[in-house]
């Protein structure tokens, strides 16, 4: 059975042909009037109104840029940031620097002109904008404050010291006091004060601080590793020796004998700087 809608869609030759050329004059008259009539009305009719714009922009009221605005300071410490917003020549500002690093203070509109060296005009301009202490505005005012006595720090043995008094050394915690004993127990009691420095984590600067607070009382408290007789482990535990250093005494002990004396030591192991005498206190030869 055929499709009743197709008799509405049956064109002879010709009638296809004149819908063709129909359907091209629909499409060229169509680019026509985009193309060519409407943009000639909106190009006509944006310069013809251009003259309005451009008066009423030029009717507008202008914006003056706003000026930074300055706020009290005190002139001892001006950047170069701050002096290049106050018109300060870079001469002037690292005359200024120069004065400073000699730990001295302006303390007058005439004494920063001196220093610097700006002319009178650019004073005037921003001077009423220094702002010194009250000290300076005041030297003849009379007041009763007075620098704080210095606290005075009763030194004390440092072998006699325990966690919680080493502990207020500053740049000592519980971890590096602990270090600390540890170390004077393996050496029975510390000769001198630089014996510190085998503590692991202990920095100089902190010894330094240590030193402030303690000395090291004249003993004879040592503990003596014999050391042509000690045991691998037990010469390794020694502070100033490690593992290496103990297989290097005990190689040489059986190749050439005895160990006689400090200087001995020193041809077999790097003792790293270390005083001599104060390592001979714990060796018995």
């Amino acid at each position: 059975m055929k499709n009743p809608l197709s008799l509405y869609f049956r064109f002879d030759r010709l009638q296809r042909y004149g819908i063709i050329i129909l359907l091209s004059l629909v499409f060229i008259l169509q680019v026509v009037y985009f193309t060519i009539l409407c943009s000639d009305e909106s190009s006509s009719s944006g310069f013809s109104r251009w003259p309005e714009m451009e008066k009423a922009l030029a009717n507008l009221p202008k914006e003056k840029p706003a000026k930074p605005k300055n706020y009290p300071f005190n002139p001892n410490f001006i950047t170069d940031y701050k002096g290049y917003r106050l018109g300060l020549t870079t001469d002037a500002i690292d005359r200024l620097k120069a004065f400073r690093e000699k730990g001295l203070f302006v303390n007058s509109d005439l004494e920063f002109k001196q220093v610097t060296g700006i002319p009178d005009s650019t004073l005037k301009r921003i001077s009423p904008f220094f702002k010194f202490p009250d000290w300076v505005k005041n030297k003849n005012r009379k007041t009763d404050w007075k620098f704080p006595d210095k606290k005075v720090i009763e030194k004390q043995d440092l072998n006699t010291a325990d966690s919680e008094e080493l502990e207020k050394v500053y740049g000592i915690g519980e971890v590096l006091a602990k270090r600390i004993l540890e170390t004077k127990e393996k050496l029975g009691s510390f000769a001198d004060s630089q014996q510190l420095l085998l503590v692991y984590g202990l920095r100089p600067e902190v010894v330094e601080k240590v030193e402030e607070r303690f000395y090291v009382k004249a003993n004879t408290n040592f503990k003596k590793l014999k050391i042509n007789d000690a045991g691998l482990k037990e010469i390794a535990a020694f502070p100033y020796f490690n593992y290496t250093s103990a297989k290097k005494i005990i190689s040489a002990r059986t190749m050439s004998g005895k160990i006689q004396n400090t200087d001995d030591l020193s041809k077999i192991v790097d003792l790293n700087g270390y005083n001599l005498k104060t390592i001979a206190l714990y060796l018995e030869f």
